[in-house]
């Protein structure tokens, strides 16, 4: 496999977890709000 491949897919890669990580930060957030008022 080409390294420039290899970059290709770690780059993806890196992209794809950071998306998730983010999309987990987002919905986290508003959970804890929720707790907040709730307490």
């Amino acid at each position: 496999m080409p390294a420039y491949v290899r970059r290709k897919q770690a780059k993806r890669a890196k992209k794809a977890e950071s998306l998730k990580c983010e999309s987990i930060n987002k919905s986290r957030p508003k959970n804890i709000r929720k707790l907040l008022v709730n307490v």
